[in-house]
């Protein structure tokens, strides 16, 4: 809704445009919205013409009227190649949107949300994003490096990176330096 207009509204949805009974999962969505200036009594819609499957849009209205998107966006749902969660704006009530950013570029995001601070204007996005519950910080190194099914009850030192438990899981570290010996890898002392 525009804070200055009670009337005007904008919605954002995505439409399934493909879809395959043998295999629910694979379908394309495009990210659509629509527009009323009259509380809601008539509507007109557009669909976001890019050729990418999007999901997961939300949309917020800053202080001047302003209406902002953000929708994941991605080339191929399987692959994160690619995939950003895309911010459209609208300076002309919501009737066309253009997009502003790219932010998370070539990560596996879910969930993601917007909001704008109505003090500063400053609009702020956040999402979920899927970590390897094997290497959370990806740096190669494995949180139970040793296999022993606990991570953290031998964490790599000496310099060693293989057959140990990466000693900062939380922050990559690849060379797993930990200066004082005291199995806490550098990049997490304080």
């Amino acid at each position: 809704m525009d804070p200055r207009d009670p009337h005007h509204l904008v919605a954002v949805f995505w439409e399934a445009i493909s879809y395959d009974p043998a295999n629910p999962g694979n379908r394309q969505k495009r990210l659509n919205w629509a527009w009323s200036r009259d509380g809601g009594l008539t509507w007109q819609s557009r669909r976001f013409e890019n050729d990418l499957y999007s999901s997961d849009p939300s949309i917020v209205a800053d202080r001047d009227g302003n209406f902002y998107i953000e929708a994941i966006l991605t080339p191929d749902v399987h692959l994160d190649v690619g995939s950003s969660i895309g911010v459209l704006k609208s300076t002309d009530g919501g009737e066309t949107f253009v997009k502003t950013a790219d932010i998370g570029l070539n990560r596996s995001m879910d969930k993601p949300y917007m909001t704008i601070d109505p003090a500063t204007g400053a609009l702020y996005v956040v999402f979920t994003q899927s970590i390897d519950l094997d290497d959370f910080d990806e740096d190669g190194i494995l949180n139970d490096g040793d296999l022993d099914g606990q991570y953290a009850d031998h964490p790599c030192t000496g310099g060693a990176t293989a057959h140990c438990d990466d000693n900062c899981p939380g922050t990559p570290n690849g060379d797993q330096r930990d200066t004082d010996q005291d199995g806490i890898g550098d990049a997490c002392d304080d």
